[in-house]
C-alpha cells in the first residue's frame, strides 16, 4: 500500500502546543515570583514599621514620665511660693483697704476745707488736680472692696495651711503630696510601661496586617537612676530659682529660666567717655521740705557716657518671687496709691523665714535649729488717724507711738517765676515725674514729720489748714517737658534756664497701729520627715556611656518569611524562616539633663553599639511578655550577625 506523505502543518502544531504550555509554566512562575516578592518587601517593610513604632513607643514613654517628674518637681515649687503669697493676702487686702478708705476720707475733709488761700490760676489748678485725684484713689478703692471682700469671705487657711483649721491639710500642701505620689509611682513603673507600651505600639502596627510577630524591647525593664529627696530641695528653686544645690552646675540653666525665661542679665561698662555742659541740670537746687522730691539735681556738669558693655553673668528669681511680682504686676496697673504690694512683699517674705529662716549674718556657716527662727520684720497693723490736731496731741504725748506720717505731695515745675506774667499758663508748667510716678501721690514717712515746723523756713508758707506749699528753684540746660532748649553763648557754652518747684504738701494722718502675729501656715510641718514632700532627683550626664545604659531603647520584631505561594519552591538557603528588623531610639533633653526641666523629647536614631546590645540580651533577667524561645532565638541572631553588623545597619 502507498504511504500517505507527510503533514508537515500537524507537526507543526504540536511544537507550538509544548512550547505554549512552556511559556505557560514560565509566565506562571513569573507573576508566582512577582507576587511573592512585592509580599516579601511589603511585610519586610511592615517588620520594620513595627520596630521603628516600638522603639519610638517605648523612647516617648520614657520622656513623658520624666516630663511628668520634671513638671511636678516645679509645680511642688510653685506651690510653696503659692502658700507664701496666697497666705497673705487676706492681711495685706485687710491694710489696704483700710488705709484706702483713710485716705480718701481725709482728702475729701481737705477739698471741703479748700487746698489754698492764694487764688488765681495756681489755685484753679491745684484744685482741679487734686479733684481729680481724688476721682483716682475712690476708683481704686471701689477696685479693692471687692478683692477684699472675697479674700474675708473664703477660707484661705484651708487651702494654705499645713494643720488646716478643719482639720487635715491645705489643698495646696494635698496636692503637693499627690504629686509626690505620683512622682513616686511614675518612676518605679517607668521599666514596665515603658515596655509595655512600647510592645503595644509594635503590635499594633503589625495587627494592621494580620501578621504574627514577636516584639522584644531592650533593655527589657528600663531603670534610671533616681532619688527621693527631701523637703529642703526645694528651698533653691523657690527662692533662687536654681536647681537644688546636689543637682546643680554651671552648665544647666534649671528649669525657671529655660522654660520661662526668669533671668536677667548682669552688665558692666567697659569703656566711655565723660562730657561736659551737656546735663540736664546746669546747677542744682533742693527744696527744705524732707518729703517728695526735694532736689532739682547736683549739677555737676558732667555725665559718663557708656558706649561698651559686657555681659558678665545673668541671674534668677524663682516661684517666690514670681508669686509675688503677679501682685506687683496688678498693683502697678490698677493700684498705683496703695501699698498692695508692699505690704504683701513683707508678709510674704516673712512666710518664708518661718519656712526656711536665714543663717545668723554674723556667722553665714550657721543654719538656725529648725523650732527657732530669727526675728521677724515686724509688722504694723495700720491705724490712721487722719485729723490733724489729735495727730499733733498723740506726738506730744508719746511721739514714739506714731509709726508713719502720710502726706498727699503735689509738685509742679514751671519756667516761669510765680507771680511773672504767664504763670502756669499753657506749656509753662508740667508735673514733676522724674522716677516714672504719676502726680500727685501719696508719700509715707517712717515716724513723726511734724508739719509745724516748716513754718520757720522762708521758702515754705502755710496756705489753708493742714496745707502747706513750697517754692525752690534750680537751673537745666534742657528740660523736654518744658519745651527748653539747649541754647549756646558766642563761646560756644550753654546758658543754664532758671526752673521753678512749686509743691503743696497735704498732711493726710499718723499711723499708729500696734505690731501685728503674722499667722504661720507652716505651723506643726516638719521639713525634714519622710512623708513631706519632696521632688524626685534624676541626674543623667550627657554621656555616651550614660545615654546607652539610661536613655536608649532597642527595638528587634521577628516574623516568619513563607511566602505567599509556592513556599517550598521559594525557601532558598536562608538559616531560619524569619525576617528580622531592629530600630533605636533615643531620650534627650534640649536643655538640661535633670529631672526639673521639662523638655525630654524621643527621636530614632541609626543602631549603633551592636556587641553591648548583644550583651543586654544576655544579661536581662525579666523577659516579662517575651517567651525563652523567642530570647534565645534573638541572642542568637545577634551573635551570628556580628560580623555583618556594621554592613547591616549601613544599609
Amino acid at each position: 500500500m502507498a504511504r500517505k506523505p507527510n503533514n508537515p502543518t500537524a507537526e507543526r502544531r504540536g511544537v507550538v502546543l509544548i512550547i505554549t504550555m512552556l511559556a505557560v509554566v514560565l509566565l506562571l512562575s513569573l507573576v508566582l515570583f512577582v507576587l511573592n516578592t512585592g509580599d516579601m518587601i511589603n511585610r519586610r517593610q511592615q517588620v520594620q514599621d513595627a520596630a521603628d513604632a516600638t522603639a519610638i513607643g517605648g523612647a516617648t514613654w520614657m520622656a513623658r514620665g520624666l516630663n511628668l517628674i520634671a513638671e511636678n518637681n516645679v509645680s511642688m515649687s510653685m506651690n510653696i511660693g503659692l502658700i507664701n503669697t496666697l497666705d497673705s493676702m487676706p492681711q495685706a487686702t485687710d491694710f489696704v483697704y483700710r488705709e484706702q478708705i483713710a485716705f480718701v476720707e481725709a482728702l475729701r475733709a481737705q477739698m471741703a476745707r479748700g487746698m489754698t488761700n492764694r487764688g488765681g490760676e495756681e489755685a484753679e489748678l491745684v484744685d482741679e488736680l487734686m479733684n481729680a485725684y481724688l476721682d483716682e484713689l475712690e476708683a481704686e478703692l471701689a477696685q479693692i472692696e471687692p478683692v477684699y471682700e472675697f479674700y474675708q469671705e473664703i477660707n484661705v487657711p484651708s487651702m494654705t495651711y499645713y494643720n488646716a483649721p478643719d482639720g487635715g491639710h491645705g489643698l495646696i500642701w494635698q496636692a503637693m503630696f499627690a504629686m509626690d505620689e505620683l512622682n513616686q509611682a511614675t518612676i518605679e513603673s517607668l521599666g514596665d510601661t515603658t515596655q509595655t507600651m512600647a510592645i503595644d505600639a509594635g503590635m499594633v502596627t503589625i495587627r494592621q496586617n494580620h501578621a504574627a510577630t514577636d516584639t522584644l524591647v531592650l533593655p527589657v525593664r528600663a531603670e534610671l537612676p533616681y532619688d527621693r529627696g527631701e523637703f529642703n530641695d526645694f528651698e533653691l528653686p523657690v527662692k533662687y530659682g536654681v536647681l537644688p544645690e546636689a543637682l546643680d552646675n554651671e552648665d544647666s540653666r534649671g528649669p525657671y529660666d529655660t522654660v520661662f525665661g526668669w533671668h536677667g542679665l548682669n552688665r558692666e561698662c567697659l569703656s566711655g567717655y565723660y562730657s561736659d555742659g551737656n546735663r540736664e541740670v546746669a546747677s542744682g537746687g533742693r527744696g527744705a521740705v524732707p518729703i517728695g522730691r526735694g532736689s532739682g539735681g547736683s549739677g555737676s556738669g558732667r555725665t559718663w557716657n557708656c558706649t561698651e558693655w559686657q555681659v558678665n553673668g545673668y541671674y534668677t528669681w524663682g516661684t517666690h518671687q514670681h508669686m509675688y511680682d503677679r501682685v506687683n504686676a496688678f498693683t502697678d496697673s490698677r493700684l498705683r496709691n496703695t501699698r498692695l504690694d508692699w505690704w504683701t512683699r513683707r508678709l510674704a517674705n516673712a512666710k518664708l523665714q518661718y519656712l526656711w529662716p536665714d543663717p545668723d549674718p554674723d556667722d553665714p556657716e550657721a543654719t538656725p535649729p529648725d523650732d527657732s527662727y530669727p526675728e521677724l520684720e515686724q509688722i504694723i497693723d495700720p491705724d490712721w488717724v487722719m485729723d490733724y490736731d489729735e495727730a499733733q496731741q498723740i506726738a506730744r504725748v508719746n511721739r514714739r507711738s506714731i509709726r508713719e506720717t502720710g502726706y498727699i505731695v503735689l509738685e509742679i515745675k514751671s519756667s516761669v517765676a510765680p507771680g511773672s506774667a504767664g504763670y502756669l499758663s499753657a506749656g509753662t508748667w508740667a508735673l514733676v515725674d522724674e522716677l516714672g510716678e504719676d502726680q500727685p501721690r501719696l508719700v509715707r514717712r517712717r515716724g513723726w514729720v511734724n508739719p509745724s515746723s516748716w513754718d520757720r523756713r522762708a521758702s515754705v508758707e502755710k496756705v489753708s489748714d493742714h496745707v502747706w506749699r513750697e517754692t525752690w528753684s534750680y537751673s537745666v540746660h534742657f528740660d523736654n517737658d518744658l519745651g527748653i532748649e539747649p541754647v549756646v553763648d558766642s563761646e560756644g557754652n550753654l546758658v543754664p534756664t532758671p526752673i521753678y518747684r512749686i509743691d503743696h504738701f497735704v498732711f493726710a494722718g499718723v499711723n499708729i497701729g500696734n505690731p501685728v502675729v503674722i499667722p504661720n501656715c507652716y505651723e506643726g510641718f516638719d521639713k525634714s520627715s519622710q512623708q513631706a514632700p519632696a521632688p524626685m532627683n534624676i541626674e543623667l550626664k550627657d554621656t555616651d556611656d550614660d545615654r546607652f545604659e539610661y536613655l536608649k531603647v532597642l527595638a528587634v520584631t521577628r516574623q516568619r518569611d513563607r511566602a505567599f505561594s509556592w513556599p517550598s519552591g521559594f525557601r532558598g538557603g536562608k538559616p531560619e524562616p524569619y525576617m528580622v528588623a531592629v530600630a533605636q531610639a533615643k531620650v534627650f533633653n534640649t536643655h538640661s539633663w535633670d529631672s526639673w526641666t521639662p523638655m525630654w523629647n524621643a527621636a530614632l536614631e541609626p543602631v549603633d553599639r551592636w556587641d553591648d546590645w548583644h550583651d543586654r540580651i544576655s544579661s536581662s533577667g525579666d523577659h516579662r511578655n517575651v517567651n525563652d524561645s523567642t530570647l534565645d532565638f534573638l541572642e542568637d541572631y545577634f551573635e551570628r550577625t556580628a560580623e555583618l553588623a556594621d554592613v547591616m545597619l549601613r544599609h
